[in-house]
């Protein structure tokens, strides 16, 4: 049975396949296999010296190691130890690299080695994992590379996209400059991913799992872990013909498997670009390198080279002005992987460096997530709640009520217009029973006397006929400090006088634009905007 990583291949192992067959033929090749983590490379690799069995006989494979890149000629061993006991020629290669492991005899040795097997017969050598290959074996890769077309040889190496130093990349260009063929693997077309979701989960996928499996962008580790983790808890179920997520699970987040495997392909990034990652999880699904910065504290200078490590191995991507996670899958670990406490303090801390950057329904967001940690910025909602009942007010309902559920909050106008603030979000939101609640429970307590006014007027509509209609009619909403009944307005003309003249035309514009709405009762005064 072909693996999953391998499904939707055809075409790259088509190209690879007819590589071997030159090779076999006395025209050696150089192949570099690229992609993400979790793509397919290795499978590929695997599928690959499969089919070719019969075209190269010998087959030569070794894999370099992540803690072995200071040990010389550690990656060129891993290909040769598995041959030591039948053979004594590369024993004694071997214990050439354990002894003084001088470069240039081990790397004549070997060519030597590789020249007998290919005059013997067909041969393929293959690489995996060439980004953490040490400098040594990287030499003698280039030295290979060198003799290759020669030869009837078959020289692999498999490494990811943007990973590995310096001699890694110098070692890749060498390669391309000897005509190598450079294969990258990019996501997995859709109808392959629905093939290979319908083979995992018993069925075709219903539009829930679909959704979630859109997560994984085409990596085809990703959907497995992810629809794996959904069988081992019992969250798929059958719908008709399809199998679909049981609505009924109580958490449907990323899975403890999937969770693992994602973060061992994040381990091999540097720890600096691990944290920006993290930070720019919470940003959102797509953030600015200035945002990071600014939540960080650092210049934006100091952050490009995580960010080129970040891009260049595939786990952000560009967008115009911005960047984005490749896989929302991948930021939902890195979310997740933050304990409650600092996620939250987290959030805090973006919502304050964003309330110059960004619009305040954004900021109010991150406040929602931040809980506790919100108490900084009261003051900045107070002023800002107006704008975001306007432009958000499901949000800011949400975010009023855990605030003031959950905090304690000052007392004094800043409680009353954050309560008065609640009331108009819940009436905006068709909640008109609970915006009544709220704002009987803010005049329990005599705010002032502004903030009791579009405290009585978001009262009136709530009571007034139909209530989620009646709120829908009534058109502007006031804002607690911002805005009055037209009937306190007229009491108070010098305040008209006062608007006009700080904002001439618009302020009379704005004052000319307000509407009636109709109650119970007929006609009830239209609210004005009056800016402070």
């Amino acid at each position: 049975m072909v693996a999953a990583q391998v499904m939707g291949r055809d075409g790259e192992l088509e190209i690879l396949t007819s590589l071997a067959r030159d090779a076999a033929s006395g025209r050696g090749r150089l192949v570099l296999i690229e992609g993400e983590p979790g793509i397919g490379k290795t499978s590929l690799l695997r599928a690959l010296l499969e089919d070719a069995a019969d075209l190269l006989p010998r087959v030569v494979t070794g894999a370099a190691e992540e803690f072995d890149q200071r040990l010389p000629f550690a990656t060129a061993g891993s290909c040769l130890e598995p041959l030591a006991a039948g053979d004594q020629e590369v024993a004694e290669v071997l214990a050439l690299i354990r002894g003084t492991g001088a470069e240039y005899p081990v790397i004549e040795s070997v060519l030597a080695l590789v020249e007998k097997w290919c005059a013997a017969g067909p041969t393929a050598v293959a690489v995996d994992d060439l980004h953490w290959a040490d400098s040594a074996s990287i030499l003698l890769l280039h030295r290979l590379g060198r003799v290759a077309g020669q030869l009837p040889l078959l020289l692999v190496a498999v490494r990811r996209s943007g990973a590995g130093g310096p001699e890694t990349e110098t070692l890749a260009r060498t390669w391309l400059g000897h005509g190598a063929v450079q294969v990258t693997l990019g996501p997995l077309p859709e109808s392959v991913v629905h093939q290979l979701v319908a083979d995992l989960a018993g069925g075709p996928p219903g539009p829930a799992l679909r959704g979630l499996v859109s997560g994984a962008a085409g990596n085809p580790l990703y959907i497995q872990e992810l629809v794996g983790g959904l069988a081992q808890g019992m969250r798929l179920r059958a719908a008709g013909q399809q199998v679909d997520v049981d609505s009924s699970s109580e958490h449907l987040g990323v899975s403890p498997t999937l969770s693992a495997a994602i973060g061992r392909r994040l381990e091999f990034l540097s720890k600096q670009t691990r944290e920006l990652l993290r930070v720019a999880a919470l940003l959102g699904s797509a953030f600015t390198v200035a945002d990071v910065a600014a939540v960080l504290g650092r210049p934006v200078t100091e952050l490009l080279g995580q960010v080129t490590e970040a891009t260049g191995t595939g786990v952000l991507t560009a967008l115009p002005g911005r960047l984005a996670f490749r896989h929302p899958l991948v930021r939902a670990v890195l979310a997740d992987s933050l304990a409650s406490s600092a996620r939250e303090a987290l959030h805090g801390q973006i919502a304050q460096a964003l309330v110059t950057r960004a619009a305040p329904e954004r900021v109010a967001e991150h406040l929602l997530a931040a809980g506790p940690a919100a108490a900084p910025l009261l003051g900045w909602l107070t002023d800002a709640a107006g704008d975001i009942v306007d432009r958000a007010p499901a949000l800011a309902a949400d975010l009023l009520s855990q605030l003031l559920t959950t905090m304690a909050p000052p007392q004094g106008e800043l409680s009353g217009r954050l309560r008065a603030a609640l009331a108009v979000a819940l009436l905006r939101t068709g909640r008109a029973g609970a915006a009544e609640q709220a704002a009987r429970s803010a005049l329990a307590t005599p705010p002032d006397a502004r903030t009791e006014a579009a405290l009585r007027w978001t009262l009136a509509n709530a009571c007034a006929g139909d209530r989620s209609a009646h709120a829908r009619r009534a058109g502007p909403v006031p804002r607690p400090g911002r805005l009055l009944p037209d009937h306190l307005q007229r009491a108070s003309g010098r305040q008209h006088v006062l608007a006009r003249q700080r904002h001439g035309g618009a302020g009379q514009r704005r004052y000319r634009g307000t509407r009636l709405w109709h109650g119970r009762g007929g006609p009830v005064p239209a609210v004005g905007r009056l800016d402070r």
